[in-house]
Order: C-alpha cells, then sequence, then structure tokens
C-alpha cells in the first residue's frame, strides 16, 4: 500500500493542474459563509500565482445529494455502528433516545442520531450507487494523476457547544469524499473575525495523497497557516 501511494516521490506544486468548488449545494446543508468563501479564494489566488495553469472553477454532478450518499454507504461498511456502540450488543436508538430523555443513556446524543438514522429508510439503493459512481468517476477524470480539487472544509468555521445537533449534515462538505474513497488534506489558514480557525480541503485522485500533501506543504509554507486559537504566554 505504501509503495502504491509513491510518496517518496518529489512533487512540484507548480506543476500540478487546480480545480476548485465553492458549494457542493446540497439543500440540507447551509450555504458556505463569507469568511469561508474568502478562505478558498485567497488559496486559488495563490495557486494561480504559482502554476503554470489557472485555478479552474468546477461544479462535481450529484453533490447535492450527498447526505444521501453518506447515509448509504456508511451502512455499507464491514462494521454495525450499533454493535461497536454497544460493544457487541445492538442497540436501539429510539430506545437509547427515551433513556437520553430520562438521564440514564451513556451515550452521546449525536452517537443516538446516528443510532436512529441507520434505523430510517435511504431511498433507493441501486440510484445512490449510481450518482456515487457518476460522482466519483467525474472527480478522478477531472484530476487524474496530476491535478488537485479545492474546497471549504464546512460551511462556516466551528458553532456553538451542541449546534451540531441542530446542523447535522455540516459534515458533508468532508464526509462526500468519505463516501467517494478518495485522500483528502485539511489546511488551516489562520482565523476568522471571531478568533476561529479557518481551512480548505485538499482532494486528489486515487493513491495521489502525495499531491495533497505537497499543495498543503506549499500553502502552509506560503500564507497564514495554523494559528493557536487562544491567546499564548
Amino acid at each position: 500500500m505504501v509503495q502504491s501511494l509513491e510518496l517518496n516521490v518529489k512533487v512540484n506544486p507548480k506543476k500540478l493542474r487546480y480545480f476548485y468548488v465553492r458549494d457542493i449545494k446540497d439543500l440540507k446543508v447551509a450555504g458556505v459563509n463569507g469568511e469561508m468563501s474568502a478562505a478558498l479564494k485567497r488559496v486559488v489566488q495563490h495557486l494561480d500565482g504559482i502554476s503554470e495553469k489557472p485555478c479552474v472553477e468546477t461544479v462535481i454532478p450529484n453533490t447535492e445529494k450527498t447526505t444521501k450518499m453518506w447515509r448509504y454507504w456508511m451502512r455499507k461498511e464491514p462494521q454495525a455502528f450499533d454493535m461497536l456502540l454497544g460493544n457487541g450488543v445492538p442497540l436501539n436508538g429510539f430506545v437509547e433516545l427515551v433513556k437520553k430523555l430520562l438521564g440514564q443513556s451513556e451515550y452521546t446524543m449525536a452517537s443516538i442520531y446516528s443510532l436512529i438514522d441507520a434505523m430510517l429508510p435511504f431511498g433507493d439503493t441501486t440510484k445512490i450507487e449510481s450518482i456515487t459512481r457518476v460522482c466519483k468517476n467525474y472527480v478522478k477524470e477531472l484530476l487524474g494523476d496530476d491535478g488537485v480539487l479545492l474546497i471549504p472544509s464546512a460551511p462556516s468555521t466551528a458553532g456553538f457547544h451542541y449546534s451540531a445537533l441542530v446542523q447535522i449534515y455540516k459534515f458533508s462538505y468532508w464526509s462526500l469524499f468519505n463516501s467517494l474513497h478518495l485522500p483528502v488534506t485539511q489546511v488551516p489558514l489562520g482565523l476568522d473575525s471571531k478568533g476561529l480557525p479557518l481551512g480548505v480541503q485538499i482532494v486528489a485522485g486515487p493513491n495521489c495523497d502525495r499531491l495533497c500533501l505537497a499543495v498543503a506543504e506549499e500553502i502552509e509554507n506560503s500564507m497564514i497557516g495554523w494559528i493557536p486559537p487562544f491567546e499564548t504566554t
């Protein structure tokens, strides 16, 4: 596996092809806010300045169905979540929800949400597999072995505690590539106006992790990079 990744092969970021996506357009997910969009734009402008070819905006087919793809493929994992969470004993999400409301469940609400979600129908499986295949093939053909895709890490920076229980599918910006089984590197881009971390994802084709890492290193060395979201002494 390590040999197939060819991590020892030197990658020149100036020779790569760059593409970017502004928004996945999934109606279950809030649109990308201004500061996350601006962070993506800064990266695009930087890479435009060093690369031999300009960054090209693209629209990936079927990303508006990201949540459906993720829900389906999570259930195709070899280990069932309810069995893993219950340490070998299957759990019922609705039972755990009632216990949680009574203060008797040992599991988090996020875990209980996942248990309940696994019990709900997810639609036409043949159609979901088809739209996933179209989506993945598009990205693979677009990027080849010398292209990378830039996309916001999330629609916004970190929310208040427990806000994820309301904004359930905010994670769709990275769960999309989990569903497609593609390598991704998350790159920090400083802080927003509230002092919360900004970021962008670098996506590459199968076994092209080295491209993600090379671009991440270029961005880290040339732009703001990681800043601790707290005062240092």
